[in-house]
């Protein structure tokens, strides 16, 4: 019995003393930073004309730009997605609107800058 006091009394005082050791954020957000503007969800404004300036001159961005387009069509395609369980979860419709999501936001991005 006395053993496993001494065992509990050793691994509460090491508990404490590493306690005051753990901080969590222990530098304040200097006050002069700026959140960028919105939307800031993907990429900035100056990184999408940058890559629009690399799509027109470069064909491999072309082409990367060109398969992103042809994702986008092909999500607009697809039927609605519906809550479906598989097994416990909802990773596989979760999965599939999230990259519908960022493939269109991502089109969108690079073809509103052509719009402007």
């Amino acid at each position: 019995m006395k053993k496993n006091q001494l065992i509990t009394i050793i691994c509460t005082i090491i508990t404490l003393f590493c306690s005051t050791f753990a901080v969590g954020q222990n530098k304040e957000i200097d006050s002069t930073f700026k959140m960028p503007s919105h939307p800031r969800l993907l990429i900035s404004h100056e990184l999408e004309e940058q890559i629009l300036k690399n799509v027109k001159r470069d064909a491999k961005f072309k082409q990367i730009h060109q398969a992103i387009i042809s994702e986008a069509d092909h999500v607009l395609n697809k039927p609605v997605l519906e809550r479906v369980m598989i097994g416990k979860r909802l990773l596989d419709v979760s999965r599939e609107a999230l990259k519908g999501f960022i493939t269109s936001l991502m089109l969108l991005g690079l073809t509103m800058i052509k719009n402007m």
